[in-house]
């Protein structure tokens, strides 16, 4: 009997368990879905205190400084970087970009006019959608992220209020997380510190991966376009680069412009683009992400695909650009919660290496 007894009480904790984490999915769900812009502001911000955080341990390792000193060395150097490259590149990408939506009608209506040309392009024009409906779908699902960066106050306000939430988290990440474990019951704080510790390292880790990836992409989309003469070279790669954020559906985005610029040129150059375009994808899938993978947050293809096509259902543009970060978020939390807690099994943590996982299991042993 007192087996039984046990028995019941671990089934019935499972399913209160699961039925909570399913309530609070639920609940976020509904409130991404109502609050959308104002969320994407806030997680934008511990994103960036995430990465500040780890940046500024890293100071603290390699200096006699206190957290306060490192984080504004951190800022300082931030900051000297961003200005070099505003002032460098600046002028350069605002020019290319301001072309670049001129440059795109244009180039839209002479693929129409020579479509027309030829009795295919007509069926194949009469059959395909009005372009003005293809952007008022694009308006549709950019919605939620054309609103959240561009209230009264406009992209400088909520960059600022990004700027803000972020800094204020990372002086003092500590007051944050114990506001965290109040929530919880003593029993269970040990353990709750130790998953936002994890949340915080997977996220940091993905931020970084994803960083370098981008930066990665445009430097190699802009050095392929300029051999290639293709026209707009650092706009388009500028733009590659930032797209890349969103993987799989930003870089098939960033072709569309690519191609449409080179339209302009001629066949060839359009070729090339799309040759530049297939280097660079083969180059991100076979070299750039392995490379960074190892030291970085990898996730299952077939997963964020997923996450990006339910964070477009609730929530649009903004449950699409936050689909991986929550991803993240998710797995750390089932591993944790669910696996670990619930179920009793080790897994390898995402953004562990399998050197820190064989160094845990040793140390376990």
């Amino acid at each position: 009997m007192p087996n039984q007894a046990t028995s019941n009480h671990s089934f019935v904790q499972r399913v209160l368990i699961v039925g909570g984490v399913a309530l609070l999915v639920l609940s976020l769900a509904h409130l991404l879905r109502y609050l959308g812009g104002v969320l994407l502001l806030v997680f934008a911000g511990v994103l960036l205190a995430v990465a500040l955080d780890g940046l500024t341990k890293l100071v603290q390792r390699y200096t006699p400084l206190g957290r306060g000193w490192s984080l504004l060395v951190v800022l300082v150097i931030l900051i000297l970087i961003v200005g070099a490259i505003g002032a460098s590149l600046g002028p350069l990408i605002a020019d290319q970009m301001t072309e670049l939506i001129h440059r795109l009608p244009e180039a839209v209506d002479s693929i129409r006019s020579k479509l027309q040309a030829n009795e295919w392009g007509r069926v194949l024009l009469r059959n395909m959608p009005d372009p003005s409906q293809l952007l008022a779908g694009a308006s549709q699902v950019l919605g939620p992220v054309a609103g959240a960066f561009s209230t009264a106050l406009g992209v400088i306000g909520n960059g600022v209020v990004i700027l803000i939430i972020g800094i204020f988290i990372a002086v003092d990440p500590d007051l944050y997380i114990r506001g965290i474990l109040y929530l919880v019951p003593p029993k269970r704080r040990a353990r709750t510190r130790e998953v936002t510790q994890e949340l915080g390292y997977a996220l940091r880790r993905w931020f970084m991966g994803r960083l370098a990836s981008m930066a990665l992409i445009g430097i190699l989309t802009y050095i392929g376009l300029s051999l290639t003469g293709i026209a707009l070279p650092l706009a388009l790669g500028f733009l590659a680069g930032g797209l890349s954020f969103i993987p799989y559906i930003g870089p098939l985005l960033a072709l569309i412009p690519m191609l449409l610029v080179a339209s302009l040129q001629s066949l060839t150059v359009s070729l090339y683009a799309l040759a530049v375009y297939g280097v660079v994808q083969f180059a991100e899938t076979n070299l750039i992400s392995p490379l960074i993978q190892k030291r970085m947050v990898s996730l299952p293809p077939a997963l964020l695909i997923t996450a990006q096509m339910m964070g477009g259902v609730v929530a649009g543009g903004t449950g699409v650009l936050l689909a991986e970060p929550a991803a993240v978020v998710t797995m750390v939390l089932v591993q944790m919660l669910y696996i670990e807690d619930v179920l009793g099994e080790s897994v390898p943590l995402v953004g562990e290496t399998s050197s820190e996982t064989s160094a845990s299991a040793h140390s376990e042993a």
